[in-house]
């Protein structure tokens, strides 16, 4: 086990709950730990579960640009064509847009 294997996990125990100021500060940790963990397809789903909060979705943007970067954009594209609601699909556009 790594030592970023707990906040990774704390991360996606917030996000599932739409905690995003806790969940981005655990993954923002276990990124520090672990850099290798941006391109973590399980880390980048979490994140982007987090657009659906309404109150808290400028924070999980400004994450998936400038933590996360270009790994996120393939999984934003499955929110483009999934079974989100509008905003949602409008917010994942946004990051898409300003993703290098």
């Amino acid at each position: 086990a790594s030592c970023a294997d707990i906040p990774y996990l704390l991360g996606q125990l917030y996000l599932e709950k739409l905690w995003v100021d806790d969940g981005l500060k655990a993954f923002r940790r276990a990124l520090e730990i672990d850099s290798t963990l941006r391109s973590n397809p399980f880390l980048i789903r979490s994140v982007i579960n987090g657009l659906g909060n309404d109150r808290d979705h400028h924070q999980v943007q400004r994450f998936l640009i400038q933590d996360i970067g270009s790994p996120a954009a393939p999984y934003l594209e499955e929110v483009l064509y999934g079974d989100w609601r509008q905003q949602v699909k409008e917010r994942a556009a946004a990051v898409l847009r300003e993703i290098p």
